[in-house]
């Protein structure tokens, strides 16, 4: 890519009072919450009329909820990350997808699945892991599954959903194997491709599913098509119900979040005027100065996103946490309010404070997951090697167009 970079800065400090005028806002008005912030305890009901509401109580003369651990060098923490994971089974999905190219005939596409099954003993070295990749291939056909709007419009948010999808069933393919619930693996349609050999388990062991990304569908509200956003809630909430009916807690990890909810509820609750939403801090921002040491982390709070009235049984049992993992903002966990219920959250948090101990920062299961799934440029172009000689046996060929090849793109 060629960048200019005096025509790039031009453009910049043209807007650069905005910039800076947005920022001051937003400082301005986290000043003001966390001058305020005394009377989020006042959103513990559930009160509809606010986007959140705290269920779990808050500590006596506190805000957060922490592990009471000290550590005195790493190996303590890493110690105490395998205690803490002892007999736990931690279960991660992840997905990557090759999207029809519109220079490249035939148009195909590819999903792929990387699922890691830890089974963690009372060692650091003493676990047992099941992990592998689960691709699933697409024609132009299979776009009028999903669309009436035609290849060229639909192809976009088809190859999106049917990632979703299959990271969706791959999740619940692995808590159905480990469960021993083989029998309903007879009539799924990708039992012929299926690569879940791993056996079951032999006990009722502690089991927790970590999903990369969020359980709220907010990015969902702009979707047109009704019948798109209905299948992606509801293959999500067949999963979340899955995890309930197997006493499982499952859970979405999500890396810097935008989300305002708390800081929404909180300024509708102490100001006056209104607001637009987006000069507001974010829910991270706001609980960051107390959230001060490592695992430290919120209440259980309930969401009132308005997507959540789309959803047909979890459409008020979905909340969140904010956790701390390490110096930079804090870390957004979204879980059915199940898991609170049953008295797993402070299971679920410890394990996944641990993971990430063992994984660096990141939950180690699901950065192992992430890379099993992801396909690099690399592994594009022999994707479309292996096409052009499956179909150079039939007959065919794959083209590629005048644009890409005066791009010097190398795929064949």
């Amino acid at each position: 890519m060629v960048l200019d970079d005096l025509k790039v800065a031009g453009l910049i400090n043209r807007k650069i009072d905005e910039l800076l005028l947005y920022g001051k806002k937003v400082r301005e008005n986290l000043d003001f919450l966390l001058g305020k912030f005394h009377q989020i305890k006042k959103l513990s009901k559930r009160e509809m009329s606010f986007e959140a509401s705290v269920l779990e109580p808050f500590p006596l003369e506190d805000y957060v909820y922490s592990l009471k651990e000290n550590f005195q060098d790493i190996s303590e923490l890493k110690e105490w990350a395998v205690n803490c994971l002892a007999d736990k089974v931690i279960v991660a999905v992840d997905g990557s997808q090759i999207g029809f190219d519109q220079h490249i005939t035939p148009k195909v596409a590819m999903v792929q699945t990387g699922y890691n099954v830890m089974i963690r003993s009372k060692n650091l070295d003493g676990c047992t892991a099941y992990q592998g990749t689960f691709p699933k291939f697409y024609t132009p056909k299979d776009l009028t599954k999903v669309s009436d709007e035609g290849a060229e419009t639909a192809s976009s948010a088809a190859i999106h959903y049917w990632r979703w999808e299959h990271e969706i069933k791959t999740t619940k393919c692995v808590i159905m194997k480990l469960r021993g619930k083989d029998a309903e693996c007879i009539a799924c349609v990708d039992k012929r491709d299926c690569p879940l050999s791993f056996p079951s388990l032999d006990t009722d062991a502690e089991i927790i599913v970590l999903l990369d990304g969020t359980l709220i569908l907010s990015f969902l509200s702009p979707m047109i098509r009704k019948t798109f956003r209905e299948t992606y809630i509801r293959n999500l909430e067949d999963l979340i119900l899955l995890c309930e009916k197997n006493d499982i807690a499952i859970a979405g990890y999500i890396v810097n979040s935008n989300a305002r909810e708390v800081a929404k509820s909180l300024w509708s609750l102490v100001a006056k005027q209104k607001i637009d939403d987006r000069e507001l801090p974010t829910d991270a921002f706001l609980f960051n100065r107390y959230l001060k040491q490592f695992g430290d982390r919120t209440p259980f709070i309930l969401s009132h996103r308005n997507i959540l009235n789309e959803y047909k049984n979890y459409g008020r049992r979905i909340g969140f946490f904010y956790v701390r993992i390490d110096s930079q903002m804090p870390t957004r966990i979204e879980i059915p309010s199940f898991v609170y219920e049953l008295d797993k959250l402070n299971v679920l948090w410890r394990s996944i404070a641990a993971e990430c101990v063992l994984g660096r920062g990141y939950p180690y299961t699901l950065a192992r997951a992430h890379e099993l799934a992801v396909i690099k440029s690399e592994d594009r172009n022999r994707f479309y090697r292996i096409l052009d000689q499956v179909l150079t046996v039939h007959g065919g060929c794959v083209k590629i167009s005048s644009k890409n090849r005066r791009k010097n793109v190398q795929i064949i």
